[in-house]
């Protein structure tokens, strides 16, 4: 059984598309492609016919997706999450939060989270030009206490 809808989902078009919400359903699809496979291995290691029967039933139900698919789908949303934290992080440090703080939030040493946020920005300026407000993004960068 699946716990999501899956309706409508075309894989490929939202691969072509870059569309967030449907690479986000397309990647749940991944992970309930991946748990039936769990289970219809498992039931297959301990010889259960029920088992290998329901997980082959569900598993049928879904859309298909190959693991390439899936893959592609994964790395298209990691670089938009890589996008979305930048940003944050940028809001985060307009709102008064501290290097350590981010770097707490984001689980790193504070400098690295600082040198991350440096490295994004640079690569905002080298490949979006224009369409990046540089000087709001550098503001973020510096402490309150420069000017």
């Amino acid at each position: 059984m699946s716990i999501h809808d899956y309706t409508g989902l075309d894989v490929e078009a939202a691969l072509a598309d870059a569309n967030e919400h449907e690479l986000w359903r397309a990647h749940l699809l991944g992970r309930e492609h991946a748990t039936w496979d769990s289970c219809l291995r498992t039931a297959r290691r301990k010889g259960d016919a029920s088992g290998i029967a329901s997980s082959q039933r569900y598993a049928a139900k879904l859309p298909p997706l190959t693991a390439i698919q899936e893959l592609v789908v994964t790395t298209r949303l990691t670089a938009l999450l890589e996008g979305f934290r930048w940003h944050t992080m940028m809001r985060a440090r307009e709102q008064g939060a501290s290097w350590d703080e981010i770097g707490a939030a984001t689980d790193e040493a504070a400098q690295h989270a600082r040198d991350w946020y440096r490295h994004a920005i640079e690569e905002q300026e080298r490949y979006v030009g224009d369409l990046h407000d540089a000087a709001r993004a550098r503001a973020a960068l510096r402490d309150s206490k420069e000017n």
